[in-house]
């Protein structure tokens, strides 16, 4: 696993968060469903431009 796990592991934490304060306050949770999303673009953005490697 190399460093795209750290960005999807935050885009669940996020998600996880979202759901929690969803009842709370409405703005809050829109706000952290747009980190959500901004995270999984970067996690597979960083995936995507990876090296490839034949001994990964």
């Amino acid at each position: 696993l190399g460093p795209e796990a750290g960005m999807v592991g935050a885009a669940d934490l996020a998600r996880l968060v979202a759901r929690r304060f969803r009842r709370a306050n409405r703005r809050r949770v829109e706000r952290y469903e747009r980190y959500a999303q901004i995270y999984d673009q970067a996690a597979s953005t960083i995936r995507n431009t990876r090296p490839t490697r034949t001994a990964d």
